[in-house]
């Protein structure tokens, strides 16, 4: 492969929105005939940086200051005192932060691994992006600009050659991934509701069973507080104070009977519940998450993978702007991915936090054209959510409690908004089996032989 035209693209996000920035730096890459993987931090293997020759950072900051947890054990690695000061002489590189401007630590990680890049002998071949979410037009007022310095950088420094051409931005993006429809006949074991037959959910988890599910509150107080208690095998979870357990919710059945409500008038794919998906590569520049190795059921997808309440965003239109066959919608949908346009997008999805599944069908045209691979860049992976723990394992054995808020809420649309995780963990009964994991705490307690 020719490495003037590779591009290694990393990214540090905790909550996902880093990712979404890379991912369309990675596509956007290909209009000039880059190559090359868009992956976390800690997913690339931290040796090999010394042998790439241009490298794109994006990470956001978490907390106080903190790095998102999937680049921490890149960023040990980096702070390695006993690095040669030239480890990445031959390394040219770009940051991009995501942050707050309302927290002390705005954009501390980006700023601190820019630092280190330079001490370890990288170079940086544009100045660091700072954004910030505190912006009127929120960060891409500091997004846009740097990823379109960031092409006439590069344009300038390896131009196309041997009679390449830029490729139209004006066209659709290529899919992430291949997507095969197969046959609903196909024997597929489907379990019950409750869990999927394959793990969309996390490899890796411990399943814990529902002991009990009270509520906290009276009944006429407004918010709805409960205590979740859940059993887990011997040994198959230890935790200390300061750690947190993890839990990536599902979907409703009212939400995923909407889905397959707006897909029942598309043109390209008639789809059901029992439709069975199979994914596979379009390129190793892109590769297929673990979840989504086996094959599943469309019903599987849309139950435990896709977040159908997500707020979609800007790409999400641009995509939609190309499938939809009425004038009308690709104007306003274009215009929502204009500059200009931010502050009508903001009013409309944003503020009301109107979902992807209202957004599909408040443009019907769109929605009746989608085809199957680009479901995977309209919908984004349910996120998992850290709850504090409430119990002790000296204490509680073999037991964790979770003490949650139940979210709802209105806004200026008629249909009450619900937390996705909240309103999940409220509904399970006694004897449900969830799967969770537990993430460690940054905080250690100070060695002392004197009991407390």
């Amino acid at each position: 492969m020719d490495n003037v035209r590779r591009l290694l693209i990393l990214y540090g996000s905790q909550t996902g929105c880093a990712q979404e920035v890379a991912e369309r730096i990675w596509r956007e890459s290909k209009w000039l005939h880059y190559s090359g993987p868009v992956i976390a931090i800690d997913d690339y293997p931290v040796e090999k940086l010394i042998f790439e020759k241009k490298i794109i950072f994006v990470c956001s900051t978490t907390g106080q200051g903190d790095q998102p947890d999937n680049m921490k054990t890149t960023w040990k690695f980096l702070l390695r005192k006993n690095l040669p000061s030239n480890s990445l002489t031959n390394v040219e590189f770009a940051v991009l932060g995501l942050g707050d401007s309302s927290y002390v630590k705005f954009n501390h990680v980006a700023k601190k691994l820019y630092r280190r890049l330079i001490q370890l002998g990288g170079k940086p071949f544009c100045d660091i992006g700072l954004a910030d979410d505190q912006h009127d037009i929120g960060a891409f007022a500091v997004i846009d600009p740097w990823i379109d310095n960031l092409w006439n950088v590069l344009i300038e420094k390896h131009p196309l050659t041997d009679g390449l051409m830029p490729i139209d931005r004006n066209s659709l993006p290529p899919p992430k991934w291949n997507v095969q429809c197969l046959s609903s006949n196909i024997s597929i074991h489907i379990t019950n509701d409750k869990l999927p037959n394959n793990d969309l959910l996390k490899p890796n988890s411990t399943l814990v069973t529902c002991l009990s599910n009270t509520r906290t509150t009276a009944e006429n107080h407004f918010q709805d507080v409960r205590l979740l208690k859940f059993e887990y095998s011997e040994n198959s979870i230890n935790y200390s104070p300061g750690d947190v357990l993890m839990v990536r919710p599902v979907n409703s059945e009212t939400s995923v009977n909407t889905f397959f409500k707006l897909l029942n008038d598309n043109k390209n794919m008639k789809l059901n519940p029992t439709t069975i998906l199979n994914v596979t590569q379009c390129s190793d520049d892109m590769p297929i998450p673990y979840n989504l190795s086996k094959q599943f059921t469309l019903y599987q997808c849309a139950k435990y993978y896709w977040d159908l309440n997500i707020i979609p965003n800007r790409y999400t239109f641009q995509l939609l702007s190309y499938f939809t066959d009425n004038e009308l919608e690709k104007e306003k949908l274009k215009e929502f991915t204009t500059p200009e346009g931010q502050e009508e997008l903001y009013s409309y999805c944003n503020r009301p936090r109107r979902t992807i599944l209202e957004v599909l069908a408040d443009f019907p045209h769109a929605t009746a054209n989608l085809s199957l691979e680009y479901l995977f860049e309209i919908f984004s992976p349910i996120r998992p959510r850290a709850f504090s723990i409430a119990s002790a394992p000296s204490v509680h054995k073999n037991e964790i409690h979770l003490l949650v808020a139940v979210v709802t809420y209105k806004t200026k649309l008629l249909a009450k908004r619900i937390g996705l995780c909240s309103t999940w963990l409220a509904s399970l009964n006694i004897g449900d089996k969830i799967p969770v994991w537990i993430q460690k705490g940054t905080f250690q307690f100070p060695y002392s032989q004197v009991n407390i």
